[in-house]
């Protein structure tokens, strides 16, 4: 069993070292730390722009623009005529409070 283990880590180590060799080397951008601090693990940050930025382009794409393209749409019809919710009001009334609220409009401009 311990022989089978040992050959899957250095196949995966392969693969990983396979990985770094068809990355074009202008494409990354290594971060180089300008001091040594006691007692903090030392790792170079190794990024690469062009991935970075096509990743945060498609996560964008898929939150904003869906909010974007929903901005000024409700699923929602609000009825908002005078007395017509209201089953209890006569015509008659409804029309007053109509009439009222169109010449309170008309006074304001």
């Amino acid at each position: 069993m311990g022989k089978k283990d040992t050959f899957k880590a250095r196949s995966s180590g392969l693969k990983h070292k396979a990985e770094e060799k068809t990355r074009n080397p202008f494409e990354v951008h290594i971060n180089r730390s300008k001091h040594d601090v006691v007692g903090r693990k030392r790792k170079e940050d190794k990024g690469v722009p062009g991935i970075s930025r096509a990743k945060a382009l498609r996560k964008r794409e898929k939150t904003l623009l869906q909010e974007y393209k929903s901005r000024h749409k409700s699923n929602v019809f609000v009825d908002r005529r005078i007395g017509e919710n209201d089953p209890t009001m006569d015509p008659e009334k409804k029309m007053a409070l109509r009439m009222a609220a169109v010449r309170i409009r008309q006074s304001n401009k």
